[in-house]
């Protein structure tokens, strides 16, 4: 992390109010400084939006909505803010109150299971303060351990729960909630979400109660009801995987059965089923602070952080996952929420009994990383990412969600049980030729089907077995799908179709193939030819769920061009992003790598976006194979870090490549930021930049080959 002397805001004054006195901490939305309020001589945590996210609506909009509902609420179980604002940057922050404790994430990572009389009496202020939002209408939607500061009293006698970051919160009567939080996405993070937030649906307070039964069960059992290595799985599994009981997370201890039930009720799939409102479970879990807890085993070993452990739930059945690459980490850069603060002399928590050693305290508000990921409940489905990796923020389309739970089902159910265990039938190219017709197709038919590229039927039959060559390449896999949709789009009724899209009726050839939808629904490639219609109709959110479902029903998709195009041109839209990277982490290689930094570096000027695809090829091991004329300038690009991005532009002033000019384009200018936007956008690394770009210059005039071309 940037150090204070290498931060240009430390020693400055903000709106002529607040003088900063050092960084804390920096997550994905901003910067959080340890300030003093010039006129009351009282220290704040000051909250600063990243000077790139200035000037872009969504994210503008996400950290005024914090302060709307934060300073909306007055309560002290809910972190105190004390003013917002604009600086003279331009640049919005957020002053707020200084909480010299620890997040009750840490809490769980250093102490869990935590004793009952302690989970009894965290959970309960947090209800207290989910209480009095939920009464002003608000809803928090991103509750988390995470988002929760314990601060120690002054007296000795406990913690005061704190819950922090209203960034996503939902506002009840908000005239600006439907530009910010669109019909059918999701916001939250996966690990601690409801299943009607997972799924896109309305959601109340209820879903924030469902949240807290996932802290709840963290915190007695040291690791969270659900985990898995993907998002889409992990979004599975909160929508259709029954919850794992304590016992079966944490056999050693046998909890008392009126704590159990409003655990598990707190975990109903149903909203209608779980404990509320907030206030009658505060009543429940300080019911069960006196109860007893009987240990049957010797406590855990603490495993290394890197170690995964799971608890096998009886009755849950293994959920499948989407590919992934073994060994992926989430990028502690993703946080959606800062914690705020800083202060060394902080009086320690109480240890959990039979523990020994001094407790670290944090600052209410700093970004801590925490240990190995608390495990999975539920077999098949190892852990993903270090807690030090502050959750992501994720927006996803609600029917792209559904269908990864449909496409997953059908999947697992398989459409020929007398394959392979875990193999994808090959579709069966006689079965829709039976159908297309008595003999040959009429003559306007055949004539539509050379025009869309459809097979005659004569040449539909032959379609070559790609399980002939012993281990197929992906392109390969990829080529035998197209046989295969060539011979599906022999039948009648999608040449008619698509006979109508080679006329340029588009919107009349999905109607058509949407008509189809009860007999052809699970069909790849009906998903496939869908996904391209809609795409030319300009509804790319709709075009990426069907591509998803199509690639999830047959993954021999993961090689099709195609696929891959439509997802890169998902990521440039904020309302099909989400989608995109769902399919782009299952499909991801070596090649394709390369071409996305190429692809994302040329299209966009944002910053979130490549570090989106950054932190998806660290995360499948790929990063460090992009050839360094595209991965050095995507590091620029992402480092919000000055002192590690001047080491960056140190090897690029090194090892120039004339490659790299038009990536590094942005840094050119040396105006652009503030009210005037006559300031210096990287006046921290102004000189690195100005090295690295003349080096590159060089490069390129001394006739350096531009290898950054194919």
């Amino acid at each position: 992390m940037t150090s204070s002397k290498d931060d240009p805001v430390v020693g400055t004054t903000i709106d002529g109010r607040y003088r900063i006195l050092r960084r804390i901490a920096a997550g994905g939305m901003g910067v959080v400084y340890r300030a003093e309020q010039v006129f009351l001589k009282r220290e704040v945590a000051l909250k600063r939006l990243h000077r790139f996210l200035t000037g872009q609506g969504n994210a503008m909009a996400r950290f005024q909505r914090e302060a709307q509902a934060a300073v909306k609420i007055s309560h002290p179980n809910v972190c105190q803010v004390l003013d917002c604002g604009v600086d003279a940057e331009g640049a919005l922050f957020i002053a707020m109150e200084l909480l010299d404790g620890q997040s009750l994430g840490q809490r769980i990572v250093d102490y869990a299971p935590l004793p009952l009389p302690e989970i009894a009496d965290i959970g309960a202020q947090i209800c207290d303060g989910l209480a009095r939002a939920h009464a002003m209408g608000i809803v928090h939607r991103d509750l988390k351990p995470d988002n929760v500061m314990l601060v120690p009293r002054e007296d000795g006698s406990g913690v005061v729960a704190k819950i922090m970051d209203f960034g996503v919160a939902k506002l009840r009567d908000d005239s600006e909630a439907k530009a910010l939080t669109q019909a059918g996405m999701v916001f939250g993070t996966p690990k601690y979400m409801a299943p009607e937030q997972a799924s896109g649906a309305p959601v109340d307070a209820r879903a924030d109660l469902y949240s807290l039964g996932v802290i709840l069960f963290e915190m007695a059992t040291s690791m969270p009801p659900f985990d898995a290595p993907t998002m889409g799985a992990m979004l599975t599994q909160h929508l259709s995987v029954p919850a794992p009981t304590l016992e079966s997370a944490a056999p050693e201890l046998e909890y008392p059965g009126e704590f159990r039930a409003v655990v598990a009720r707190c975990l109903a799939k149903d909203p209608a089923g779980r404990l509320a409102p907030a206030e009658a479970l505060a009543r429940e879990l300080r019911a069960c602070a006196e109860l007893h807890v009987r240990r049957l085993g010797p406590p855990r070993p603490r495993l290394p952080r890197d170690e995964v452990r799971t608890a096998v739930p009886s009755g849950t059945p293994p959920v499948p996952s989407f590919p992934q690459t073994p060994g992926g980490s989430a990028s502690p850069t993703d946080a959606p929420t800062i914690p705020t603060g800083d202060a060394p002399g902080t009086p320690p928590l109480p240890p959990d009994a039979g523990d020994s050693g001094d407790l670290e305290t944090r600052q209410a508000a700093t970004a801590t990383p925490r240990a190995a990921e608390a495990p999975s409940c539920v077999p098949g489905t190892p852990s993903s990412s270090p807690r030090g990796a502050v959750a992501k923020w994720i927006a996803v389309g609600a029917v792209g969600v559904g269908l990864v739970a449909l496409a997953v089902a059908l999947t697992v159910r398989g459409r020929d049980s007398s394959g392979p265990a875990g193999q994808v039938p090959r579709p069966d190219a006689a079965a829709p030729l039976a159908s297309a017709g008595d003999g040959a197709a009429p003559a306007e038919l055949a004539a539509a089907a050379r025009e869309v590229g459809a097979p005659s039927v004569p040449e539909a039959a032959g379609v070559p077995d790609a399980s002939a060559t012993a281990a197929p390449s992906r392109e390969d896999l990829a080529r035998a799908a197209a046989d295969d949709r060539r011979a599906f789009i022999a039948r009648r009724e999608i040449i008619a179709a698509l006979a109508l899209d080679a006329a340029a009726k588009t919107r009349e050839a999905l109607e058509a193939l949407e008509t189809l939808a009860v007999s052809l629904d699970g069909e790849a490639h009906y998903h496939f030819v869908l996904a391209g219609l809609l795409d030319r109709d300009g509804r790319r959110l709709d075009a990426l769920q069907h591509a998803l479902r199509a690639l999830a029903l047959d993954p021999r998709y993961a090689g099709e061009a195609e696929l891959h195009a439509l997802a890169e041109r998902g990521l440039l839209e904020p309302s099909t992003i989400a989608t995109a990277t769902l399919i782009l982490e299952q499909v991801v290689d070596d090649a394709l790598a390369e071409h996305l930094v190429r692809f994302i570096l040329e299209h966009t000027r944002s910053v979130s976006t490549p570090s989106r695809v950054r932190e998806l090829l660290a995360a499948r091991g790929l990063l460090e194979r992009v050839p360094e004329r595209l991965r050095l300038p995507l590091l620029v690009i992402t480092t919000e870090d000055c002192e590690a991005r001047r080491t960056l532009l140190a090897d690029i002033a090194a090892r120039p490549d004339p490659g790299m000019t038009p990536h590094l384009a942005r840094f050119r200018a040396e105006t652009g930021c503030g009210r005037d936007r006559r300031r210096d956008c990287w006046p921290c690394e102004r000189r690195a930049l100005r090295e690295a770009l003349a080096a590159v210059d060089a490069a390129a005039a001394a006739g350096g080959r531009d290898r950054f071309e194919p």
